[in-house]
């Protein structure tokens, strides 16, 4: 190899290290502002705030959180229809300064067992009333928080 093959083989090198530590640097950037405002002990007190459907058993909790992400989930056994369960969560969610926003049919692979989810919005977080109908399921029903970076999807204009 001569000389100038060799330095172009070092600059390539060089570019490719470079472009590998941005990529990095960049990553660590992102990953570390979502990791700085740390959403999840709020959306736990929000859903804990809300008072649950009185008959019905709590299940299992589901947390997440990722840099511009955040949901918390509780999941409920009972039995109960679809107007109970939304009458209870409208009220208690209004209570406590959640506006509804929207009720949405929910299909599975396109067959309708009369599942619903409702939205409801108190910015910066939205909440997600979710009705399995007559699924067959372990659970009824769940309530969720969520935060999203730039704004919880069901909170904005449509």
């Amino acid at each position: 190899m001569n000389r100038s093959s060799i330095l172009s083989s070092l600059l390539v090198l060089f570019g490719v290290a470079v472009l590998i530590s941005i990529t990095v640097l960049l990553g660590f950037i992102t990953n570390w502002r979502g990791a700085d405002r740390s959403v999840l002990p709020d959306l736990k007190r929000s859903l804990l705030q809300v008072g649950a459907l009185p008959g019905c058993t709590p299940l299992s909790v589901k947390e997440f959180q990722k840099n511009n992400f955040a949901f918390v989930e509780q999941k409920y056994a009972g039995r109960f229809d679809w107007i109970t369960i939304q009458t209870h969560y409208d009220t208690e969610l209004g209570r406590l300064g959640w506006k509804a926003q929207r009720t949405l049919d929910i299909r599975e692979w396109g067959a309708s067992y009369g599942g619903k989810t409702r939205l409801y919005c108190k910015p910066p977080y939205a909440a997600e009333l979710h009705y399995v109908g007559t699924s067959p399921s372990d659970w009824q029903f769940s309530l969720s928080t969520e935060w999203e970076e730039g704004g919880a999807k069901p909170c904005l204009p449509r």
